[in-house]
This record gives C-alpha cells, structure tokens and sequence, in this order.
C-alpha cells in the first residue's frame, strides 16, 4: 500500500529528512531529482540516521593516495560515522549489515512510499 510521504520540495537535492511511519523510523535521501528511502535508525547504537549528513567516502585507493567517490549516495551516522549507500541499505564497513530500503514513487509534486 502507498501512502504520501512528504512533497517533492520538502526535501532538497542533496539534503534527507527523518520520519515515523506507522511507528518506523525511516530516512529519505535526494539525490538530484531520485529520492531514496531506507530504516532511519543506525544498527550500531540507534542514532536517528536522519540528523547525520549525505556525502560521499574514501574509496580504496594505494597507500599515500585517497580518492574519494560515491558523492551524495553515503548516509554517515552522526553518532559514530557508520556509512550506508542509499542506493541499496549496504554498510560501507560491513557486507552483512544492510537497512531495509522502501520503495518510493514521486507522483506529480508528492513523494509517495509502500510500507
């Protein structure tokens, strides 16, 4: 079932917002003019992934060198900087920790979710 989440301008490119749905924490993310939404609590400690910030990460690169990629698709944790790609839940740290992603659909000028 789809029900409204938000308007498509509460939610800047490059900016994520934290809601309660049906006593769900849930995060959604924009990324230009996609909107992606996943579990909004960190699995680390439960810090609300919402009040963290949308980057990008050091990517692995040779020794002396950083190259830093995945901009504007990385949830970092405001507690502990745990990283999460928004694109698919996977912890960047982690291959077995993943966060329940929701499906959204922007339907005129309104986000909608499937819960």
């Amino acid at each position: 079932m789809k029900q409204e989440l938000c308007k498509v301008d509460e939610i800047l490119p490059g900016k994520m917002k934290q809601f309660k749905i049906n006593n769900r924490q849930i995060v959604v993310a924009r990324k230009g003019d996609e909107f992606y939404a996943m579990h909004g609590l960190c699995p680390h400690q439960g810090a609300q992934l919402g009040a963290g910030s949308l980057t990008g990460t050091n990517l692995p690169s040779d020794v002396g060198h950083f190259c830093y990629g995945k901009k504007g698709v990385v949830v970092r944790c405001p507690w502990h900087n745990h990283e999460f790609d928004i694109t698919s839940g996977t912890s960047l740290h982690d291959d077995k920790t993943k966060l329940k992603n929701y499906n959204l659909e922007v339907k005129g000028e309104v986000v909608l979710i499937e819960i």
